[in-house]
Parts: structure tokens; C-alpha cells; sequence
């Protein structure tokens, strides 16, 4: 499946997708991860959407979010934060080539920054030596890391320099193919389970499925 990417101007990120900007975007709604519904339910809990836009020098994500409580326990950088609260993860990969990144924010700001050869090095020791040298900010519609109280929702832009794709020789240019996977882990004390739910939509919860990942069309 393909998606769209259009270009943009450069702009400063406010963590809450207000730039004009954003209007050019094509927007893609999650989709939950179809287990575990006996418990979940058919369809997802709390809908949210991407976007994605590419200036001559970043990429620009952005992501809208439903969610009753708002929570991330993490308190640095460069960890396994999806362990911690909610989520949101970034995987770009070159369609010709083996490596790829998973990249992390969070409704507090954190950032992680994984680089994989190919699949099998996932998680090796030298997987996170890479600093997360890109920008995220983050909105929160509620009372953060408060169970007791029902949030409405948070928002999360990231801007991601292409020179970090580009460094391994695959260009993020009109005319080049990229695969990715937008994933979201949603923590709420009102729901059952952990929610997962992803852009495009994939059949498990395997988020390192590469076969299953959407492929970008990189547009002038």
C-alpha cells in the first residue's frame, strides 16, 4: 500500500499540528491491531490519525490522539519507552536496502533513536548508540500521569532530519522508495488492555513485520 507524502515548507513544531501547514496533509486514521478482541473489542477504543510532510531538508510526523489518561512514567531519553506509557513509534526503512530506524516520542517529550543494520541485529547492544538528534513536541489535552482524572487526548509532531536517513547512501527524495510503520501504544486505566494500533494496518502485534509495512511515494 502506498501513501503520500507532500512537500512543505519548513515550520516551527508546536505539538499541537496548528501550523498551516499541516493543511496540505494527507491524514491516515489508525487502525487497532486486530487480538485480543473478546477483551478490546472489534474496532479501536481511541481513534487517532497521522500525517506526514517532507521539506528539502525534514520530515515532519504528526499524530492526533484520543485518550482517557494520558500516561508515561519514563524519565530519560534514549530507553525502552513504549515499556513506560504511551507511545508513539516511528519505523523508516529504505525499500532496497536491510537497514532501518525505530524512533520513539512521548505525551513528556522523550526521545529514543534505534538503528538496526537489519532485523536480525534488533536490539543489539550498538542498536541505541545513535543520539536521538531530532525534534519532538508533545500537547496534552488533561491531567498528565493521573489515573483518577479523564483526559481528552494528546498530540505529538516529530521533525526528523533527512541527512539521518540519507547517511547510509538511500536518498528520501521524490523518485526513491521508502517502507514505514507508524505504531501507537495507548496505557489507559479504562481499558481492559494495552491498545495498539498502527498506520497502515498489520495483522499482529510484530512491529519488526517489515513485509507488512506501507510504502511512502515521495512527492515534489
Amino acid at each position: 500500500m502506498k501513501f503520500q507524502i507532500l512537500h512543505s515548507r519548513d515550520f516551527e513544531l508546536d505539538g499541537q499540528l496548528k501550523s498551516p501547514e499541516w493543511q496540505k496533509a494527507n491524514i491516515w486514521e489508525l487502525s487497532r491491531i486486530g487480538e485480543r478482541g473478546e477483551e478490546l473489542g472489534p474496532e479501536l477504543n481511541e481513534k487517532g490519525n497521522v500525517r506526514m510532510l517532507r521539506s528539502d531538508d525534514f520530515l515532519y510526523v504528526g499524530l492526533e490522539m484520543e485518550d482517557s489518561d494520558v500516561v508515561q512514567q519514563g524519565k530519560r531519553n534514549q530507553t525502552h519507552l513504549y515499556s513506560m506509557g504511551d507511545t508513539v513509534e516511528l519505523f523508516f526503512k529504505p525499500a532496497d536496502d536491510t537497514y532501518y530506524w525505530e524512533l520513539y516520542g512521548t505525551p513528556n517529550e522523550l526521545k529514543t533513536n534505534f538503528f538496526y543494520p537489519s532485523r536480525s541485529y534488533v536490539f543489539l547492544p550498538d542498536s541505541d548508540k545513535f543520539l536521538p538528534e531530532f525534534e519532538v513536541k508533545a500537547h496534552i489535552d488533561g491531567d498528565f500521569n493521573n489515573w483518577q482524572t479523564i483526559d481528552k487526548g494528546w498530540s505529538i509532531e516529530f521533525k526528523l532530519p533527512l541527512k539521518m536517513f540519507e547517511q547510509y547512501g538511500a536518498k528520501f527524495r521524490p523518485g526513491h522508495s521508502w517502507q514505514f510503520l507508524v505504531a501507537r501504544q495507548n496505557y489507559s486505566r479504562r481499558l481492559p488492555l494495552k491498545e495498539l494500533s498502527t498506520v497502515p494496518a498489520i495483522q499482529e502485534g510484530k512491529f519488526h513485520l517489515i513485509k507488512q509495512y506501507g510504502f511512502l511515494e515521495i512527492l515534489s
